[in-house]
């Protein structure tokens, strides 16, 4: 007597068909208004000394008046610009100083949507239930 087979049988991964999933979500519309960066003194930084360079210098204020700057003659304050003679290379410190940053979110939502990676392999299950296999014999004259 020999017995073998199952009345149940357990599936794996690699037993199902290959597929994928597919997904698609939208969040709803929400106003996260202005963020702000904390307040924070920079002081000052200094530039490279790389690179001579030259500096441009309006020939007129923000008001349209000529400039008092002392290179600039009468007949260059009313050209729009003038530049400094090359000064070699140098660097210049500048001050940034204490300031925060403020900025504005607004009312806005968010889509996602994709695929999952493909899983499955179709492989091949037996199914065989479960038996008790009975031989005999009988003896003929």
């Amino acid at each position: 007597m020999t017995t073998g087979g199952s009345d149940s049988v357990k599936l794996t991964v690699d037993n199902l068909p290959a597929h994928n999933h597919t997904f698609s979500a939208n969040t709803s519309s929400f106003d996260y208004g202005n963020k702000e960066t904390n307040w924070f003194d920079y002081g000052e930084k200094g530039t490279d000394v790389n690179g001579g360079h030259t500096h441009t210098i309006d020939g007129k204020n923000a008001e349209g008046r000529d400039t008092q700057l002392s290179f600039m003659s009468r007949t260059n304050s009313q050209t729009a610009s003038k530049s400094t003679s090359g000064a070699g290379e140098h660097s210049h410190t500048v001050n940034i100083g204490g300031h925060r940053h403020s900025v504005g979110i607004g009312a806005h939502s968010h889509s996602v949507s994709g695929a999952t990676k493909n899983t499955g392999s179709s492989a091949e299950l037996a199914v065989t239930n479960a038996y008790i296999k009975l031989m005999g014999w009988y003896r003929v004259s």
